[in-house]
Order: C-alpha cells, then sequence, then structure tokens
C-alpha cells in the first residue's frame, strides 16, 4: 500500500515538472516545444517580424509571434539563426490551429 501510494505522488509531481515552464498568454501553461532550425523569417522589415519556420528532423513548423510578449532575445535575432543554421528552442502553444510561440531560445 505504502508503494503504491509513493508511486502515485511521483506520478503527479512528474506529470506537474513536465506541464510547467511558463505562463503564456491566458494564464495556460507552455505544453509544447520543439528544437529546431530556422527556415524562414516572416518580415517586413528586420526589426518587424510577424512569424518563422522551424525545421526539427522532416517535420516544419509556422510559428506567429505574439506581440504581448518579450522574447529572450530581439525578434530580428532570428534573422542570424536563419543565415547560420544555429539551432532554437520554442515553447508554443496551439491557438485554434495556429502556433504561437511564446518562448525562443538559442539552443
Amino acid at each position: 500500500m505504502r508503494l503504491r501510494i509513493l508511486a502515485l505522488l511521483a506520478f503527479f509531481l512528474c506529470v506537474g515538472v513536465a506541464c510547467t515552464g511558463g505562463n503564456g498568454p491566458g494564464g495556460s501553461d507552455i505544453v509544447h516545444s520543439v528544437r529546431g532550425v530556422v527556415v524562414k523569417v516572416d518580415a517586413k522589415r528586420l526589426d518587424k517580424v510577424k512569424g518563422f519556420t522551424v525545421a526539427s528532423g522532416a517535420k516544419t513548423y509556422d510559428f506567429r509571434v505574439d506581440p504581448g510578449i518579450t522574447y529572450s532575445f530581439p525578434l530580428a535575432h532570428l534573422h542570424t539563426h536563419l543565415t547560420s543554421s544555429e539551432p532554437v528552442l520554442v515553447g508554443y502553444e496551439d491557438r485554434d490551429g495556429v502556433l504561437y510561440a511564446l518562448t525562443i531560445e538559442d539552443g
């Protein structure tokens, strides 16, 4: 009985840790992340990034940026990742079929 209780506690602790990582808009937790290479940046000007595309393996992810979020680096830095092929780590959420980047880190 004691082992079952400990196993349940361990399970809920792991689930809680896996679902944390910061609060996105509306208070939702970041539950998705992807590490990959920036293959496209959607911007009218260098400093006016609307979105970007990341390739991870054979899959690509099209992200929109949220103007209400302050990212860990200026979004123009994504152009550096585009030309250097250095990976990024993106924490994101799906808002009705549209992926929004909640965090972007050098990765």
